[in-house]
């Protein structure tokens, strides 16, 4: 299990491509972007996820 303090956090530690990552569990209300935001944003940069 692998945590980040935030949305954007979550982002940037996906981008670095390592461990591989298969399921995303976010929280709606988080700071700096919502768990929508980023839903949005993994599922474009992320289609496998």
């Amino acid at each position: 299990m692998i945590t980040a303090g935030n949305g954007q956090g979550s982002a940037e530690f996906l981008g670095r491509g390592q461990p591989a990552i298969g399921l995303v569990i976010l929280d709606v209300m988080m700071p700096s972007q919502t768990g929508y935001e980023t839903c949005r944003f993994l599922r474009r940069k992320f289609a496998l996820i």
